[in-house]
């Protein structure tokens, strides 16, 4: 106390002039002592600091406290305070009312979220199950956590993977290593069934404006419709090659 506040380098104290106005420890003994030992036989040692009440204030027995290091922390200068319910606190103490991770709620302000939403909604289980399925909606496996299906599909880069099916359960992003991900309490995507203009088989398009049920079906009706020409064997293409090419040589000879 006395070293910082003696400093006029140090803006936060010295600079600002925060005074001790205890003359000697004993006089801070005298008067801090008793508050002290209530104070850590209630959180413990290490969890026992000075405090001043009023941060503008000096250092006196009447603008000082026992506190822990979670109150002082809230008691900074320079901390966002926000009024909700008639009460007016930081992000810390609301999280803490709450039961919501603080970096949650930053996260959420920092994205335009209203302030009392982003307190209150209550946040997604940290080990939540995550369906994953193919392009046409066909499950494949529901995966116990995020952390198990990111280890399995790329165990060298799992925060590029993790944050990848994320977005894909969230919406902001369609595939991901060619499946679909969704979280297991979301409502599955309601999917029609057509089917298949070729082979009259049913299926699930990945697009509505798909009509055929593989891209083999779709290759056969162009080569029937006679939008493309069915692609040669290649063994009877070389073979047809070789033969053509023997007969020209023959009729030059025979010339």
């Amino acid at each position: 106390m006395v070293n910082r506040c003696n400093n006029k380098a140090n803006a936060a104290y010295g600079g600002r002039g925060i005074k001790v106005l205890w003359n000697s420890f004993e006089d801070f003994r005298d008067d801090m002592y008793e508050s002290y030992i209530a104070h850590v036989a209630k959180h413990g040692e290490k969890n026992t600091s000075i405090d001043r009440i009023n941060n503008d204030g000096n250092y006196s027995k009447e603008n000082c406290r026992w506190a822990t290091y979670l109150v002082q922390s809230n008691n900074r200068r320079g901390l966002h305070f926000f009024e909700m319910e008639g009460e007016r606190n930081t992000i810390t103490r609301w999280s803490e009312r709450y039961g919501i991770r603080e970096k949650l709620v930053h996260s959420r302000l920092s994205r335009g979220w209203d302030t009392e939403k982003a307190i209150k909604e209550e946040a997604r289980p940290v080990r939540q199950r995550i369906v994953q399925s193919d392009k046409n909606g066909v499950l494949i496996r529901i995966w116990d956590s995020i952390e198990e299906a990111t280890e399995h599909m790329d165990p060298n880069n799992q925060y590029s993977s993790r944050t990848s099916i994320t977005s894909v359960a969230a919406g902001r992003q369609k595939q991901y290593k060619g499946f679909k991900w969704a979280y297991a309490d979301q409502e599955p995507p309601e999917i029609s069934q057509k089917t298949c203009e070729l082979c009259k088989q049913s299926f699930r398009p990945a697009k509505p404006t798909r009509k055929f049920c593989s891209t083999s079906c779709a290759s056969r009706w162009k080569i029937m419709q006679g939008i493309t020409r069915a692609p040669l064997n290649k063994h009877l293409q070389r073979r047809t090659e070789a033969e053509t090419a023997i007969t020209q040589e023959i009729n030059k000879i025979e010339v």
